[in-house]
């Protein structure tokens, strides 16, 4: 999870809004399997990690307005991880 969410981040902070992060990325992502859902504030990244598992990463806009993956993870839809405490990959 962490290794995901570090290389999102790092994909992410090329941009300055949400918009061009989809504009630039949606196709690659479609072709990786990763479902992109947007709203004006967020940008949710589906991953299925198993047959009937998955996770959840979202980007946002940090405090300065930067884009950024948020350190929650959901997984399978229910379970909410903070990578900044778990003791996860």
């Amino acid at each position: 999870m962490r290794t995901r969410q570090a290389y999102f981040s790092a994909v992410a902070e090329e941009y300055a809004s949400l918009r061009d992060f989809i504009n630039a990325q949606h196709r690659w992502l479609a072709i990786m399997g990763i479902s992109l859902i947007y709203s004006e504030d967020c940008i949710k990244l589906k991953i299925h990690t198993g047959s009937e598992t998955y996770e959840e990463y979202h980007l946002v806009y940090d405090d300065c307005g930067f884009v950024t993956v948020s350190d929650l993870v959901r997984v399978n839809g229910a379970t909410l991880i903070d990578l900044t405490t778990a003791d996860n990959e």
